[in-house]
Formats: structure tokens, sequence, C-alpha cells
């Protein structure tokens, strides 16, 4: 009996470890990111100090809520081709902190130079992102934009957890995962037919943090 529990605690530690250390591994795409943009510290997590000290001004920056949850800031680089946001559990109004001060929570990799952000609560105004290029991101040697959803999905474990209009990857289990992917569509997620071509209509990934306060 004691041989069984030893087995059974041992296979409870591996798996723990491999947990572990997979939480703190980079995405494959937050670290082709890093890559290319030369900067091994912009990653997520990371100040927008340094992702302004590297970018420049931010050209454009406006704010959204989510729902009951929490409050963030979107703040995109146009000339270079991608964007961060920011997100706090905190709501309070009254606290007015320096740009620079802000974590970097999800970063945005568009597909094309015309992309729709569709985050709750936010100015109309913001709804059509134009960027005057696309970042140069690479995985295996393959652009990110060019790459087939069958590609992209290989680099997790998990995924087809949808929204509305995007589908979600993990690496692991969803309520274990530290980093989680969403692949954004042009078109909602239900007006596709069973036998779509989900390489189709993909208009930008962002690689976010998940945030504890808003699992239910």
């Amino acid at each position: 009996m004691r041989i069984v529990f030893r087995a059974v605690l041992f296979i409870i530690l591996i798996l723990l470890t491999v947990c572990i250390i997979e939480r703190q591994r980079l995405d494959p795409i937050e670290k082709a990111v890093s890559v290319a943009l030369g900067n091994r510290n912009l990653v997520l997590g990371s100040k927008l100090g340094l992702w302004i000290q590297a970018l420049g001004e931010p050209d454009i920056t406006f704010s959204y809520e989510y729902y009951k949850y929490g409050r963030g800031l979107y703040v995109g680089w146009l000339k270079h081709g991608l964007a961060v946001t920011t997100f706090s559990c905190d709501v309070d109004e009254r606290e007015q902190k320096p740009l620079e001060s802000f974590d970097a929570h999800s970063i945005v990799i568009p597909f094309k130079k015309e992309v729709h952000n569709r985050y709750p609560k936010m100015d109309k105004d913001y709804s059509i992102t134009k960027f005057d290029k696309l970042l140069d991101v690479r995985v295996n040697g393959k652009r990110l934009s060019e790459m087939t959803f069958e590609e992209i999905d290989s680099l997790y474990h998990f995924h087809y957890d949808t929204t509305e209009y995007s589908i979600l990857l993990h690496k692991l289990p969803e309520y274990l995962a530290r980093v989680e992917v969403a692949i954004q569509y042009s078109k909602p997620i239900e007006e596709k037919h069973e036998d779509y071509d989900w390489s189709k209509d993909m208009e930008q990934i962002t690689v976010y943090e998940v945030s504890p306060c808003i699992i239910e």
C-alpha cells in the first residue's frame, strides 16, 4: 500500500514540477516578438517604460473596461506594427499613474494593417486601428502573419476555448495556464461553417497573461 501511495505521490510531484517549469517558460510567440524587436526585455509583465524607451512615444492610446473586473489601456506603435495593453483588477478612477509605470499585460501582433479593436466599454473612435507596417515576427523561421492556423496551433497543447471573434490557445489546461494566446478573426466564430478553413480571416494575435480577477 505504501509503495502505491509513494508512486502516486511521485507522479503528482513530477506533474507539478512540469507545470511550474512550463508556466515560467516564455510563450513562443512572446519570445519571437522580443527577437523581432531586438530586445529580450520586451515581454509580458515588463514596464511600459521599457517599451517606450525602445519604440518611442506611442502613436495611439485609449482606455477600456473589462466589465466588472477591471480596466486597462491599449498602447499602440503604428510605425512598428504592434501594440500592448495594460490591465488592473483594481478599478479606482482616482488613481492616476504615469504610463511608463504600468505593466504590459498583453502583446498584440496584427496580421493585417487594418484591424478591429473589440475591447469592452472603449471609445468607438478606436474601433479600428490602422498600422503603418506589420512587425516581422518569425516562429521556426516562418513569418507569423503567413503561418496557417494549424502551424500556430501546433505550438500549443490546448485550443478551441472560443469567444465571439477569437480562438484561445494555451500550453497548459486553462485553469493552470499563466499565458494564453487569442487568434482574432474578422468575422464571428459562429458564422463559420463546419468545414471552414481556420487559416482564413485571421486579423491579429494577442498573447496575454491570465488575470486572477477575471477567472470565474
